[in-house]
């Protein structure tokens, strides 16, 4: 069995990436966000079987906007979740909602989760190939590169379990309820959010601490 994306679905990936980055950067105002809900229905987005799509193509879109944080009900319309919004999210600021887990939803949510840690692994290995230190930049230092690499190891995981699940609720497979329920703890329990906060505030106290017998600021 083939689980590799094809060529339609790469270029629906890269779009929407694109899209998405275009018009929610991390530097914007987290206080009033739009989540430009009649942009996805022009864009097909809300409706992707007009277009010959399935659920897959649908948690492509969920993990790319996970990996902005996207502000809408995206999630909860992919799951069939009704409400005005106040859904189950990674995102902890916004309010949660009780729901039933469907494998549908499972698939749905560790989808997003998966984009949540796949821009955290991002930012972790950013950071660490440009921050600097006694000369060389901190990702050179165990500390700071092995983390880093589990993560790379675990979201690369999450990434397998959620295709999966997806294919699995896509076409009604007898084991979307184990794949949806495997994705969704890998993602949402082991995500790389977690593990890059420990690394983020780790890496710096590692790379700036003094030495007794160097400056800081060394690049010796």
């Amino acid at each position: 069995m083939d689980f590799s994306l094809s060529e339609d679905q790469l270029e629906l990936k890269q779009a929407a990436h694109a899209w998405l980055a275009d018009r929610f950067p991390l530097d914007r105002d987290w206080e009033t966000q739009d989540d430009r809900w009649s942009e996805l229905k022009e864009l097909g987005w809300l409706d992707v079987a007009d277009a010959g799509l399935g659920f897959v193509e649908e948690a492509l879109l969920l993990e790319e906007m996970g990996y902005v944080c996207y502000p809408g009900f995206f999630l909860g319309h992919v799951a069939s979740v009704p409400g005005n919004g106040d859904i189950a999210t990674v995102d902890p600021t916004r309010r949660f909602h009780r729901v039933e887990e469907t494998p549908r939803f499972r698939a749905a949510a560790a989808a997003e989760a998966l984009g949540v840690a796949q821009r955290a692994l991002d930012l972790g290995v950013e950071h660490a190939t440009s921050r600097v230190q006694f000369g060389k930049p901190i990702g050179t230092y165990q500390a700071v590169s092995h983390p880093l690499a589990q993560t790379y190891t675990d979201v690369e995981l999450a990434r397998s379990l959620v295709y999966w699940a997806a294919w699995c609720v896509a076409e009604d497979d007898e084991r979307a309820a184990l794949a949806a329920a495997a994705a969704k703890a890998f993602a949402t329990l082991r995500d790389a959010s977690r593990r890059y906060a420990h690394v983020a505030l780790s890496a710096d106290r590692i790379a700036t601490r003094r030495r007794p017998d160097r400056d800081v600021n060394a690049t010796t």
